[in-house]
């Protein structure tokens, strides 16, 4: 059974965040530490179901859609912007609705949920969009390579826009690409690789240097 990479690097990020759990700020950044867990187990499970060839699409649509919620709570934590906040907020209700329908009427449940995985990705990417332009409106003086929250963002970015881009081949190119296969894993695992270091370097990010440290 192949294990991938980026597995490695969700149980780093799990030790690193329980070794400075107490270290981390701000306090929101806690609850990945719980998230992270749950994030492995489904991992592991969804690859132990596929290497039996059992259906694993349940699992993972529910777990992709909690995914979605539990981000836009984070952003709707960090936003400053009240009216910014409401949309959020809204976001966050209509989305399970949105997930109920596709799967019962549209999707069949035990298919991958495209159509609202890709209106998840795209809610995710608007909200790392609005968080940056937060960052860079900002008067005070923040230091974005030492700003959790800066490469949380990042990681989601490119996570979501990849995916996004992946799933909607076929609508903006014409092109049928198959959410399986050689290909698929490639990009699946360098794009989880990627968002998964992104969460480890946000746990490291506020290590202060020292002379004394480096002797």
């Amino acid at each position: 059974m192949h294990i991938s990479v980026y597995l490695y690097i969700i149980a780093i990020s799990i030790i690193v965040g329980l070794v400075r759990f107490r270290a981390l700020s701000p306090s929101l950044i806690r609850w990945f530490i719980p998230f992270l867990v749950a994030t492995l187990a489904v991992e592991i499970t969804g690859l132990v179901m596929w290497t039996h060839r059992l259906n694993n699409n349940k699992m993972y649509n529910i777990f992709t859609s909690i995914e979605f919620i539990f981000y836009s709570l984070l952003f709707r934590s960090v936003i400053e912007d009240s009216s910014i906040k409401k949309i959020i907020l809204s976001a966050i209700f209509v989305y399970p609705i949105l997930f109920l329908i596709n799967t019962a009427f549209i999707q069949n449940f035990s298919h991958f949920h495209t159509i609202t995985y890709r209106i998840g990705s795209i809610m995710v990417v608007t909200w790392c969009y609005l968080y940056f332009r937060q960052l860079m409106l900002s008067e005070k003086y923040i230091s974005l390579f030492r700003n959790p929250l800066f490469w949380i963002s990042t990681g989601l970015l490119f996570f979501y826009t990849g995916f996004f881009f992946w799933m909607s081949a076929d609508v903006l190119f014409f092109v049928n690409v198959p959410v399986d296969g050689t290909l698929w894993f490639i990009l699946s695992d360098t794009l989880n690789a990627l968002l998964y270091t992104c969460f480890l370097i946000s746990f490291l990010c506020q290590i202060k240097i020292t002379k004394k440290s480096l002797q």
